[in-house]
């Protein structure tokens, strides 16, 4: 017998999550939005984050959704949710794909990971984007479907609260604290002038009673440093002035200043002035000695925000004749602001044409940081300079590379890559894949410069309303009233300014166009590499890939790590070996360790107490400190050069003792098809 059965129909999941019963398309695709509120959140917490997109997901599953429908856009992790949508990779995909009809339904874990905007242009933005394409907004206490009022006036009441949180909690009360702080004159935190320390004493004993210490948490002299920086101002004087004789002498000094006490954080002085360590104490680069005697911090002045806001504000320890001489000879600028006139006139290099290094502009970091090019201060070749966001979020240094060894790398890998595809008829649609991304990004800035002609136009209604005309009986509530409006306004103007200038700067970018005139010769470019103009090899380095990133790994392991635009080529990675450390500095508990193992201990005892360490280092530092080794035999296998770091990196990547010259490129991922 035969069993008719109905057809299966799309499945309708009713959720009441907040306001009433809204129905769920889940045979159209869901959107997770997925983003930390900090840098320090995806770094130190990636185990948080992954509970969170996986909750999210299993939410999805819980809905109605199977796994093929789901579609998560995780590119934001490490950014704030006050940028605009243009500047947000994983929310304009987001808006793409919502666009394009692929997702009706949007999951996030709070409202505050799609916005903490003060100005309400981006949350209207997309929830007009919503509203025209009856996408649907789930968070765990709450269903939104923007079709209906109440709900848009929520979702807006969420976004202004995260934004209210941010601007009052933490911008107003945590820096504004710290700001009034600073503009009394206190130290609230930042760099110290080496020659003071900061008064840490509350209250202070006067004639056997407790007082409030007038001088708490303000500069007092540390004389073991303040007499060499009085040494040094007068020094200056007596030589007439001249830096580079000065630095020369300087430099035959052991070390300038000696070692801090040890109740003292010296780290607040280490990168004031460039302070360099060095056996016994610290010596000054010549940048930093200019720093130091045009500091007004030595005369008792306080600077806060660049603004000289207290004069005798503390203890000086410079003679102000001395310090106006050399700061009138050294300063570019006044303590007003003003060009110099007085500052001795000299002749710098400065550079003509643009810093050659061909992943300028598509070079960064997997590691949360940044990646930007310079110049090396010795040899004046360019340089990528890698730094990475500590807990505090400050950015700080960590390695550097020539660029041209990193370019030749990366530029040998295309020019294979294109020799051995035989197939050029996609490289096309690759090009016309940018010029469709420059379309989405350039309709974004206008749905957010529409946003803001129409939020300006409401100012100015509101400015024009018959209670602010006639409100003369309150003046001051009058003028509260405008003030806050002319501020908002001119945030508005700021924000219009800057949305236009990057409209432009895409309008005339020509990099989509030239890219589709050197796709129809992509037979030819492997052949014929080395004799394309520089700015066009830099132009097809950043139209042929997604992404390229230099993270270090060791203190002599960089990798370097390519996602290719062509997805038969995939994400590659390498390895890079430097034979010079990037960890030049030797700790107080290093050298006591070298001291203390070096003469008698086994080879392996010193490495594994010293584990970034190499053996030529640790002879090196050695010699340094004075420190003499007897005869004993060694059957470390370790090569001199390597570290058990490096040792332990290289065995979790792959990587045979004997292959730091060999630049080996593996596939992160499998190749995707073209189809």
């Amino acid at each position: 017998m035969t069993y008719f059965r109905p057809k299966n129909k799309p499945k309708q999941q009713h959720v009441s999550l907040g306001w009433g019963q809204t129905q769920l398309d889940t045979e159209a695709g869901i959107g997770i939005y997925a983003r930390q509120s900090t840098l320090a959140q995806v770094k130190n917490y990636r185990q948080s984050t992954e509970m969170q997109t996986d909750d999210l997901i299993a939410f999805a599953k819980q809905l109605g959704w199977k796994e093929e429908g789901i579609i998560l856009f995780t590119q934001d992790l490490a950014k704030s949710g006050t940028l605009r949508i243009d500047q947000r990779e994983g929310l304009r995909s987001l808006i793409e794909h919502i666009e394009a009809g692929e997702i009706k339904t949007v999951l996030v874990f709070l409202e505050d990971r799609l916005f903490r905007d003060e100005t309400g242009i981006q949350y209207n933005v997309f929830i007009d984007v919503c509203k025209r394409h009856g996408v649907v907004v789930i968070t765990p206490h709450m269903t939104y479907d923007f079709a209906n009022p109440f709900h848009v006036k929520q979702f807006r009441w969420r976004c202004e609260e995260a934004a209210d949180y941010l601007r009052d909690y933490v911008f107003h009360r945590l820096h504004g604290a710290r700001n009034r702080i600073l503009e009394s004159g206190k130290w609230a935190g930042r760099a110290i002038p080496i020659g003071y320390i900061v008064d840490s004493r509350e209250s202070i004993i006067v004639e056997g009673s407790v007082v409030p210490n007038p001088t708490y948490r303000k500069f007092i002299p540390y004389e073991p440093h303040a007499n060499i920086v009085r040494w040094l101002f007068k020094r200056y004087w007596e030589i007439g002035g001249r830096v580079r004789p000065l630095c020369r002498e300087l430099y035959q000094l052991a070390f300038l200043f000696p070692e801090f006490a040890e109740d003292v954080d010296i780290s607040k002085y280490l990168s004031f002035y460039q302070l360099k360590r060095v056996p016994g104490g610290f010596h000054l680069s010549r940048h930093g000695l200019t720093g130091l005697l045009t500091n007004v911090a030595y005369i008792g002045y306080w600077v806060h925000q660049g603004e000289v806001v207290k004069k005798g504000n503390h203890e000086p320890i410079v003679d102000e004749e001395l310090f106006w001489y050399a700061f009138n000879r050294l300063s570019p600028y006044t303590i007003t602001g003003e060009r110099n006139e007085k500052k001795n006139g000299y002749t710098r290099y400065t550079r003509k044409e643009p810093i050659p290094a061909l992943l300028k502009y598509a070079i960064s970091s997997r590691e949360g940081g940044r990646v930007y090019v310079t110049t090396s201060g010795l040899t004046d070749q360019p340089i990528y300079v890698i730094e990475e966001r500590g807990q505090d979020l400050v950015l700080k240094y960590h390695a550097a590379t020539p660029c041209k060894e990193i370019d030749t790398l990366f530029a040998n890998r295309l020019v294979e890559h294109l020799k051995q595809t035989t197939r050029f008829e996609h490289y096309h649609e690759y090009g016309e894949q940018l010029v469709q991304e420059r379309h989405q990004l350039i309709k974004s800035i206008d749905d957010q410069l529409a946003e803001i002609d129409k939020q300006m136009d409401g100012i100015v209604d509101s400015l024009s309303l018959p209670r602010i005309k006639k409100a003369k009986e309150d003046e001051k509530q009058t003028r509260t009233l405008k003030q806050k409006l002319a501020e908002r306004y001119a945030k508005l103007e700021e924000q219009k300014e800057e949305l236009e200038k990057k409209r432009a700067t895409l309008l005339k970018d020509e990099t989509p166009q030239k890219l589709m005139a050197y796709y129809t010769l992509a037979d030819r470019i492997a052949e014929d590499w080395e004799n394309i103009p520089f700015a066009d090899r830099q132009a097809l380095a950043n139209g042929l890939v997604k992404g390229v990133y230099l993270d270090e790994m060791t203190a002599h392991w960089l990798r370097l790590e390519v996602e290719w635009l062509d997805p038969q080529w995939g994400t590659e990675r390498t390895y890079i070996f430097r034979c010079k450390s990037a960890h030049k500095e030797w700790t107080e508990a290093e050298n006591d360790n070298i001291k203390t193992l070096y003469p008698d201990a086994p080879r392996e005892e010193l490495l594994q107490t010293l584990p970034r360490r190499t053996w030529a280092g640790i002879i090196i530092q050695a010699r340094k400190l004075g420190v003499q080794r007897h005869n004993l035999k060694s059957f470390c296998d370790i090569p001199q050069t390597l570290s058990l770091e490096d040792i332990a990196f290289m065995k979790e990547a792959g990587i045979a003792v004997d292959e730091t010259s060999c630049h080996k490129w593996e596939s992160v991922d499998p190749p995707r098809s073209s189809a």
